[in-house]
């Protein structure tokens, strides 16, 4: 049994915060989509040798920002993973809605309208832009499933759903599917696609239902050293984008 108290990474997802534990260059849709930080008490306890481990979690809010003036959250992460190739997660979430930041918030990026060029493309690459709202409920449901058929080749895919009582749909959705294979020890080349929905625009302040298909490949010098280069595509109803990026990632 482990007792995590303080703020610390929320490990959500097939997405590990820290570039440096990522497969791919860039974050996907998702990754700003769902808490990356955590301000809470959390136990982690497994059951036995079942590969089952459970993570009940009290947190201060979605968006991980030291702001105390609104009722906790609850949450509980059921996780499977009896052997290396195989890993499935849950998450389960209640807590207060969450709304887009004020246009003065420290967090915030100012109005819906404040966007222009392929600003609003790339806004919640680093992360969740979003606090932790007085009224209204939120529940927040994610899967994910990690899957190695052989040493070399890692599959993935995750899906998760966000629901306010605010409104009869749901505020945002989205999925993504990663693949990566390693060519030798040190050469691999991964591909991700990902879709977020956000009719709202309560995530990247715009209202719109966003795809990004990524390609690239990565390098390792020496343990914990690589160097990746990506691209990638992102388009949506409302404009496209093309990118290109290099990332020197260090890790110890």
């Amino acid at each position: 049994t482990l007792l995590t108290v303080g703020k610390f990474n929320a490990s959500f997802g097939i997405e590990p915060r820290n570039a440096w534990d990522r497969l791919s260059g860039t974050t996907s849709l998702l990754f700003g989509a769902q808490p990356q930080d955590l301000i809470a008490v959390m136990i982690t306890q497994p059951l036995g040798d079942t590969g089952f481990t459970f993570r009940p979690f009290l947190a201060n809010g979605f968006p991980g920002h030291f702001n105390f003036d609104q009722a906790p959250s609850v949450g509980l992460t059921t996780e499977y993973h009896r052997n290396d190739s195989l890993r499935i997660e849950l998450i389960n979430w209640i807590g207060p809605g969450v709304t887009p930041p004020h246009e003065d918030s420290y967090y915030g990026y100012g109005t819906h309208n404040s966007y222009s060029g392929t600003e609003y493309v790339v806004e919640n690459w680093r992360g969740p832009n979003l606090y932790s709202d007085r009224a209204g409920v939120l529940y927040f449901l994610d899967g994910s499933v990690q899957w190695l058929p052989r040493p070399d080749l890692t599959l993935a895919a995750e899906g998760l759903l966000a629901v306010s009582d605010r409104a009869d749909k749901y505020d945002w959705g989205g999925v993504m599917l990663l693949a990566n294979f390693d060519i030798t020890d040190r050469l691999r080349v991964f591909g991700r696609w990902s879709f977020l929905d956000d009719p709202q625009g309560l995530v990247t302040g715009v209202s719109d239902r966003r795809h990004e298909v990524s390609l690239g490949g990565g390098y390792q010098f020496i343990q914990g050293l690589e160097l990746r280069g990506e691209y990638r595509h992102d388009f949506s109803q409302e404009q496209g984008m093309d990118s290109v990026s290099v990332h020197l990632t260090f890790g110890y």
